[in-house]
């Protein structure tokens, strides 16, 4: 699902004809009916900035090369996981995840850091491991390095105040 980060749904996308009219005090209400429990459950947030036209996104990956990245790395997984009734990284939990989604050092560092600067719940934690344990498959990983960490770590935080 996605939402708008305010109520008249402009703000961070301003045009000179398109303001955002929302009070600071619209917005903060806005953003906290979405409770911290349901927030949780959310693996990605990412900020998706208004096209200017039909069609004109960047010069980014095309949707067949983007096809064959996932292609890739749900193969890694099938692999990974053939013999264990596991199909995909979201589906790890406890041992499994600690045995499959294992940090290198500096990673677990950064995580650590995350964890206590961000205030995630154990959730989200759970939820950032299995989000870089895919992340290092997309990049055809076998290990979970801190580049795939920080890059969990980006999409959970949007709407904290603390850079990671």
């Amino acid at each position: 699902g996605f939402t708008n980060r305010c109520p008249c749904g402009y703000y961070g996308a301003e045009t000179e004809d398109r303001p955002c009219t929302c009070s600071s005090l619209a917005v903060s209400r806005y953003r906290a009916r979405m409770s911290g429990p349901l927030a949780d459950r959310i693996d990605l947030q990412v900020e998706m900035p208004r096209q200017s036209a039909p069609g004109s996104a960047g010069s980014g990956m095309s949707s067949a090369e983007a096809k064959a990245l996932v292609a890739e790395a749900s193969e890694r997984q099938r692999f990974r996981y053939r013999d264990s009734g596991i199909r995909w990284n979201s589906e790890l939990s406890g041992r499994r995840l600690a045995e499959h989604a294992k940090l290198a050092p500096a990673a677990e560092a950064l995580l650590a850091s995350a964890y206590a600067r961000l205030g995630l719940s154990f959730r989200a934690h759970d939820r950032i491991l299995k989000l870089a344990r895919t992340i290092a498959d997309l990049s055809g990983s076998d290990g979970v390095g801190e580049e795939h960490v920080a890059e969990a770590v980006q999409y959970r935080c949007l709407d904290t105040a603390v850079p990671v």
